[in-house]
């Protein structure tokens, strides 16, 4: 079976990403004589994608000085990049999109689909038992602890999804050193791989310390929090996000969750994100001094299908259970997303100062700013995406 998958996976190839197909950009408001807009004045583009395996390797090892100098000799303005350099899609050997695929099918988000099917498929050939001896190793894994592992982020899978994804990035200037960050980052989509490469670049590029927050359930599952603890994440509890920030490390969220995933491809075709109503990181910003920062992760809603009930059924009782109870898929209508390139957008960094207990006024007015410098830069870069015609909806 495996033979068969790869060998298809070989023969259907990479198709190219359609999200930015269109007539051409459709700029809105003023723009400089070089017919670019005013707004991208100051934004940096990095094809993340591009970099090889010994200038990643060099930038992890080098000191920060060093590495921001490098960096910024990587990169070029906004003003420089054209649409079909954003939506490019990365040339991948065969063997690391098997590696990424694999990983995709039978780790994450795959394992909870695939596993009951190598069960049942073990049953059907060889019996009860060794089905039964595969369930219990599996049980057996949840109480095998997981540990973070810093050369994972530079390993050939880790790298491998990076360039599956075709990552790039636009933003200002790196962050300090030595100050607390939260890194509010949606959409969440069916699955948030945005958020898993963004754990994977940002540090090995950047050179923080970064955590990402993940769902509790998903900690739980054996196989998922073996390879999400080791790329960094961690539970998204308050008393764990507070422990992180103290400690000195960046934190990263997708703050829809389960609420986000209905929400993905909309009816209307506009990108929604579940974060009106949602204060608590504000209050943790307030609780730590930590800065929040906006970040947007362009194509994430589009790197799978999938469907669900319009009754609220399901979304009912995946907020009861922690985790979606959807039906999706993506390539060869497996768990494995689409090669859509993904756009990180980091914005400008939003200072919170340090109060114990701030009032319902201060959270709101902060959380207001989120919003507003949110919607900005999702404005500001959608054109580039080929999203001209798309906005940012808030629920």
């Amino acid at each position: 079976v495996l033979v068969i998958f790869l060998c298809a996976m070989a023969m259907a190839g990479s198709p190219a990403s359609d999200v930015g197909r269109g007539d051409g950009l459709e700029w809105q408001g003023m723009v400089n004589d070089n017919n670019h807009p005013l707004e991208w004045r100051g934004w940096k583009f990095l094809d993340v994608s591009k970099l090889s395996t010994e200038t990643l390797l060099s930038l992890r090892d080098s000191e920060r000085d060093l590495r921001l100098e490098t960096i910024r000799g990587l990169s070029k303005g906004v003003e420089q990049v054209s649409k079909e350099d954003v939506l490019r899609v990365a040339p991948l050997p065969f063997l690391d999109e098997a590696v990424a695929v694999l990983l995709f099918a039978f780790g994450v988000p795959g394992f909870i689909f695939t596993f009951p099917m190598l069960v049942f498929a073990v049953y059907c050939v060889w019996g009860p038992r060794p089905a039964v001896v595969l369930v219990g190793i599996a049980v057996a894994l949840v109480f095998v602890p997981a540990r973070f592992s810093e050369k994972s982020l530079s390993s050939w899978p880790a790298l491998s999804i990076m360039r599956y994804f075709s990552f790039k990035a636009v933003y200002r200037e790196p962050l300090e050193v030595g100050k607390p960050y939260i890194l509010v980052a949606p959409p969440h989509g069916v699955f948030p791989f945005g958020n898993i490469v963004t754990m994977i670049t940002f540090p090995a590029v950047m050179g923080y310390s970064f955590k990402g927050l993940a769902a509790s359930a998903a900690l739980r599952f054996p196989v998922f929090k073996h390879l999400l603890t080791t790329i960094g994440a961690i539970d998204a509890s308050r008393a764990s996000a507070t422990k992180a920030l103290n400690q000195g490390h960046t934190i990263g969220i997708s703050t829809g969750g389960v609420a986000e995933v209905f929400e993905t491809n909309s009816a209307t075709g506009d990108e929604c994100v579940v974060l009106k109503d949602r204060k608590g990181l504000v209050k943790l910003a307030f609780r730590t001094g930590a800065s929040l920062v906006p970040c947007y992760l362009f194509g994430n809603t589009q790197l799978l299908s999938l469907a669900y009930d319009g009754s609220g059924v399901l979304r009912w009782i995946s907020r009861k259970v922690g985790f979606a109870l959807i039906l999706f898929w993506g390539r060869f209508l497996l768990p494995i997303p689409y090669r859509i390139p993904i756009l990180g957008g980091l914005g400008k960094p939003i200072p919170v100062p340090e109060v114990e207990n701030p009032t319902n006024e201060q959270i709101d007015e902060m959380h207001d700013k989120l919003l507003a410098a949110m919607e900005e830069l999702f404005d500001t870069h959608k054109a580039i995406y080929g999203w001209e015609g798309k906005r940012l909806v808030f629920h």
